[in-house]
């Protein structure tokens, strides 16, 4: 081989390598910018998600305080309602005695 084939070789390996270290330093960069645009994101949607869920934790709150208000203001209702409502005993006597009337009502623990 000729001097001037052997340089021409050599000019062609030191290009390669510079192409080869071109080609690993572009892809190392690419890497980089990859993790960090990743890293990125699942900052924005951890961000994001936490401030979705502390909306819905208010809003979840809210929405019991309003049904455990409602659930209250139900029960004192009712409770009013029971408590003015008109006791009619003797009706209540006179429809027990038809119910049981000629039946014998055993008491556990009574004395005749």
């Amino acid at each position: 081989m000729s001097s001037n084939e052997v340089d021409v070789i050599n000019h062609l390996l030191e290009v390669e390598k510079a192409a080869s270290e071109l080609t690993a330093s572009a892809q190392k960069d690419a890497e980089k910018i990859l993790s960090e645009a990743k890293a990125d994101a699942d900052y924005q949607f951890k961000s994001r998600l936490e401030k979705i869920n502390a909306n819905l934790e208010v809003d979840l709150q809210s929405r019991i305080k309003a049904c455990d208000e409602k659930t209250s203001a139900e029960i004192s209702s009712y409770k009013e309602r029971i408590s003015s409502s008109v006791k009619n005993q003797k009706d209540f006597n006179s429809l027990l005695d038809s119910i049981f009337a000629g039946k014998e009502i055993k008491v556990s623990g009574a004395r005749a």
